[in-house]
């Protein structure tokens, strides 16, 4: 792997590639995506003056007409002073630098993933699109003749929006004990974003999925891992130095378990107060979902029907026999226990979050009442009925199910996450949820893994759960790999990809004497 530079954790070469999993965004006026976007623009502009402006201003950067340096100094002054409150601990590149340069590390990783987006799926901002002023943004464009003619104030991709919620999620296992306060911090960060103009809603609901798709890429590393090791214990010492005797000893740490955290009510709660609430049917929203509810709906003899079906089969590990494919692993308790426990708890976790803000939601008539279609599902249809679509169940473990396979098996994760996402849209392919639900469903499983991350077991059953896999293939992982190509003479090759002879520049799965070496 090519090397990186300062605390960089993974650099282009071996980043997601955003393009293979999602759609290209739709920046025109006359589809119900930018319908969408323009009428939650107007709901949340009425909220600009009862806004912080400092907040907002510390929320908003222009990225994109600014280098390298500037930038780390943004992020420096001004990115960690908004999440200082929650954090606790003052961060920068002169106060306590360590810490500074991990998360900035996680930034510039961040960024090497956006980087592969092309110029083409950029979007104009909001203000912009609109012509409405400029609201507690820093680095505005000079005009708006500027903005229409040049890249930097296009929202999409969103850098301020990816590291933002990718900072509240390391910093809440850094923090453990003020995770949800540092999450709600960061959740704020891309509200700030959209109530200011500086981004449409489509774009901060792709910009945190690829945040918590650039935290699964780093927690696949084991260098990041013993560096998140390492940053938490001096992140301990410097909050609570109480509990340190002479020469670092510590004393029992109170930071909670998974499972402790998955039982305590009023965390849930208020992680569940991140999702949206569920428009009614009298809104431009909806207006929104039926019209897209028709694109989709003009999918369905595209896709096999047996999965459109079975994404409407009611079983919370339905999804791991969905994914489990794509690694190569029958994902089941007395074949691959850690995995299965780990994939279980964030499914688990992703439902309980829905089943919150479920019970909160309007009861809307799903797409196949509406239009009177024959939906594509197993489910009992006068059950269904019965029950909230908002948000999507099935989009939620999907996601969140793709993420944490991401973690074990990171070489596959632009095809888990093409495969994840798709098991949430089936739903709205087969007529059963709308795609609001669905958006709101895959926000869920992101929270949920920020959730998981920050149990104190979560380290080690990561570390049990991959190590699992790599005896499961009878495979070597490495961050640096010596790949040597075979000897030209020879009628076998000692390694290939695909089929193809491997080179030292090779990536992925590599197949050699009955061996595996994935390439992190």
């Amino acid at each position: 792997m090519p090397a990186v530079s300062r605390a960089q954790f993974f650099t282009a070469a071996d980043a997601p590639n955003p393009t293979k999993f999602l759609p290209a965004p739709v920046s025109d006026e006359c589809n119900p995506h930018f319908a969408q976007d323009i009428y939650t623009h107007f709901s949340l502009k009425a909220f600009r003056d009862s806004a912080y402006l400092t907040d907002m201003r510390y929320a908003n950067y222009d990225y994109r007409s600014t280098s390298e340096v500037n930038l780390r100094n943004y992020y420096s002054s001004r990115h960690m002073v908004f999440f200082q409150p929650a954090f606790g601990l003052a961060v920068s590149s002169y106060k306590n630098p360590k810490v500074f340069l991990f998360l900035d590390g996680c930034r510039m990783s961040s960024n090497q993933m956006l980087s592969l987006i092309p110029s083409s799926w950029l979007r104009l901002r909001p203000f912009v699109r609109l012509r409405e002023a400029t609201f507690g943004t820093y680095n505005s464009a000079r005009s708006y003749e500027y903005n229409y003619s040049s890249a930097p104030n296009n929202s999409f991709p969103s850098n301020e929006g990816t590291f933002g919620w990718l900072t509240g999620m390391v910093m809440s296992c850094l923090n453990p004990w003020q995770a949800d306060t540092i999450l709600s911090r960061a959740y704020q960060h891309g509200w700030f974003r959209q109530v200011s103009g500086g981004m449409w809603n489509s774009d901060m609901n792709t910009s945190r999925l690829l945040g918590t798709v650039a935290f699964a890429r780093l927690m696949s590393k084991a260098m990041f891992r013993d560096s998140l090791r390492n940053v938490q214990h001096q992140v301990d010492m410097l909050l609570h130095p109480d509990r340190f005797g002479r020469g670092g000893a510590v004393s029992p740490t109170p930071s909670a378990t998974i499972s402790e955290l998955m039982n305590n009510d009023t965390l849930m709660l208020k992680l569940a107060s991140f999702i949206p609430t569920c428009a009614d049917e009298n809104n431009g929203g909806f207006q929104s979902d039926m019209s897209r509810y028709l694109q989709l709906k003009a999918l369905r003899d595209s896709i096999d029907e047996n999965l459109l079906m079975g994404s409407g089969y009611d079983d919370i590990e339905n999804q791991m026999e969905y994914l489990g494919p794509v690694v190569g692993v029958g994902i089941l308790p007395n074949n691959v226990p850690n995995m299965h426990n780990l994939l279980l708890t964030v499914a688990e976790v992703s439902q309980q979050l829905c089943d919150i803000v479920r019970a909160e939601s309007v009861m809307r008539r799903r797409p196949y009442e509406v239009f009177g279609h024959e939906p594509y599902t197993l489910e009992d249809l006068n059950a269904m009925q019965q029950s909230s679509s908002y948000p999507s169940a099935y989009a939620a473990r999907g996601v969140a199910t793709a993420l944490a396979l991401s973690m074990i098996a990171p070489h596959m994760t632009d095809t888990l996450m093409q495969v994840g996402l798709q098991y949430g849209l089936n739903r709205g392919i087969a007529g059963t949820s709308w795609y609001s639900d669905i958006e709101a469903g895959k926000w869920a499983g992101c929270i949920a893994i920020a959730l998981v991350a920050t149990g104190s077991d979560f380290l080690d059953l990561l570390d049990a759960a991959q190590s699992e896999y790599i005896d499961y293939h009878d495979a070597i992982i490495t961050e640096s790999p010596t790949v040597r190509a075979a000897d030209p003479q020879s009628a076998t090759p000692l390694y290939t990809i695909d089929g193809r002879l491997a080179t030292p520049q090779s990536r992925g799965l590599l197949v050699g004497k009955n061996r595996k070496i994935i390439v992190r």
